[in-house]
């Protein structure tokens, strides 16, 4: 069946640099996802964008746009060693629960918090990883697990609102998943960001109302 729906794809910055891929073009980077019909999908990405961030300053996109369905990737900003795992997970499900409630979105999808790792090479003397305490990626991976696993539990008892696993992201698969960041261990290298497009395509087939917009 065909998608005529409104779709958002809201976050930090792997939104925004996968949006900044998918204008480059190419035919493995199609702004609408592959989807049939005529779906209208917009990207809002933002570097350093955290929950209570995309809760003070984002939340006029999705008022303006008033989409059916929403892509929310966000958590990895918040993470400090003093985060509760927990907390946070309940952060962001309040936030997807406000999508629906306020704005009227359909169906939420939250991907799950992308693992990080060690910089590499010259990215090593960039200001905000020199910064980092010792042991970061290491916390930073156990409250991001530890978060996802909040999030995919709980989120089982909302209607419209389903936690989405990256499939080519897991943390256990180091040595691939490597291959898929840049070298400051943080961003999607090319392999990554096709990989995170087809697993946002992946969470939209399928999902999409045939009916359009009625906001």
């Amino acid at each position: 069946m065909a998608c005529s729906c409104k779709i958002l794809i809201l976050g930090h910055s792997l939104c925004r640099n996968l949006h900044t891929r998918v204008r480059e073009g190419g035919a493995q980077f199609d702004p609408k996802f592959k989807l049939s019909g005529s779906p209208e999908v917009r990207f809002r990405g933002v570097s350093g964008l955290t929950v209570p961030r995309l809760k003070r300053e984002e939340l006029q996109t999705v008022d303006r746009f008033r989409p059916d369905v929403v892509f929310l990737q966000i958590g990895g900003n918040d993470i400090s060693p003093e985060t509760d795992p927990e907390l946070l997970a309940f952060e962001i499900i309040a936030l997807a629960s406000l999508l629906q409630g306020r704005y009227g979105v359909r169906r939420v999808f939250i991907g799950q918090i992308m693992p990080r790792f060690e910089a590499n090479g010259s990215a090593r003397r960039l200001h905000w990883i020199a910064r980092r305490p010792v042991h970061y990626v290491t916390q930073y991976r156990a409250c991001a697990e530890a978060t996802n696993s909040v999030l995919e539990k709980e989120t089982a008892r909302y209607d419209g609102i389903t936690f989405w696993r990256h499939a080519k992201f897991t943390m256990a698969q180091d040595n691939n998943c490597r291959r898929r960041f840049r070298s400051d261990g943080v961003h999607h290298s090319e392999s990554g960001l096709y990989h995170f497009y087809k697993s946002i395509r992946g969470a939209l087939t399928g999902t999409c109302l045939t009916s359009p917009n009625r906001h």
